[in-house]
């Protein structure tokens, strides 16, 4: 059986890594067939989407197939063109002028994580968990795959934590008002939700604001910032403020503070609100949305 299989269903491609044995670790051989597979599928006008999976869901690939290294990078010339092969593969899904989604499930790795970033979305199912841990085998990205991984995840930012941590010494020496808790386990969070009392949301840009919508599906009365899309998910459920305003900011807290009834009803708004998203019809949706959308032809242009 092959180690990439291609299932069709209507307008729909999904390209399958089969190795399941291996945590579909992808072969040299598996590099250079996902940009010739990718190639075709963007020259079949019957296909609108292309979505990259792998077989099970234990893994969407561990990464490459390291066992493959003592031959296939044994010395500069074969590093080489295993680089260029691997390129040709990231560079044939990003350039891919059809919607293209990564499904992972499990364990998404080194390689693997390059295909998913090249893709123009990435759906992952609870427990799925990245890394690219190539360091430890001398291996260097290349430059495009490192800011492909900086422009999706931001790059780091210490400066701003350094800030934040001083005003807080400064302003709140003792922890009474302001208790900075750093990364918060994704387990941990449904219990940290409930034990508060008031949610503040005070992005100034969002796409799809999940973190606004954990705090809804959790009951909590929301002091949110009035930039769009806040209101649209929110709607009337929460107290809105200018997230560049300290004192709007202020003021919308006070307000559900010094109000339990507001508290109360803005609290049961915004759980109501929250049953009208789930993950299955924002997939579904945005399936339907790629299969329909008319898709003009690279070559063309």
């Amino acid at each position: 059986m092959s180690d990439i299989l291609v299932e069709q269903q209507g307008a729909i491609a999904t390209v399958i890594f089969n190795r399941p044995r291996m945590r579909n670790a992808i072969s040299l051989a598996m590099w250079a067939d996902i940009a010739t597979i990718t190639q075709g599928l963007v020259k079949d006008d019957s296909v609108r989407a292309i979505v990259y999976r792998g077989a099970g869901t234990e893994a969407f690939a561990s990464g490459a197939d390291i066992s493959e290294f003592p031959e296939s990078r044994k010395d500069t010339e074969t590093s080489l063109k295993y680089n260029a092969t691997t390129s040709a593969a990231y560079a044939a899904v990003r350039e891919c002028p059809k919607p293209t989604i990564a499904m992972v499930y499990g364990y998404c790795m080194g390689g693997a994580m390059g295909v998913a970033m090249a893709c123009d979305l990435r759906f992952a199912a609870e427990g799925s968990k990245f890394g690219i841990p190539a360091a430890r085998l001398s291996i260097i990205y290349p430059a495009e795959a490192i800011a492909q991984l900086v422009d999706l995840v931001g790059p780091a930012y210490g400066p701003a934590l350094t800030r934040l941590r001083e005003t807080l010494a400064r302003v709140d020496p003792e922890g009474r008002a302001v208790r900075y808790t750093g990364k918060v386990p994704f387990t941990s969070l449904p219990s940290a939700y409930h034990a508060s009392e008031v949610f503040v949301f005070a992005s100034s840009c969002e796409n799809m604001p999940n973190i606004l919508l954990e705090a809804m599906s959790a009951g909590l009365p929301i002091a949110c910032s009035d930039r769009g899309p806040m209101p649209e998910i929110l709607g009337d459920a929460g107290c809105y403020f200018d997230p560049e305003s300290v004192d709007a900011a202020a003021a919308a807290i006070e307000r559900l503070v010094e109000s339990p009834e507001l508290r109360a009803r803005c609290a049961e708004a915004a759980f109501g609100r929250a049953s009208a998203y789930s993950w299955k019809r924002c997939a579904d949706e945005t399936m339907r949305f790629l299969a329909s959308f008319p898709i003009a032809s690279r070559r063309a242009s």
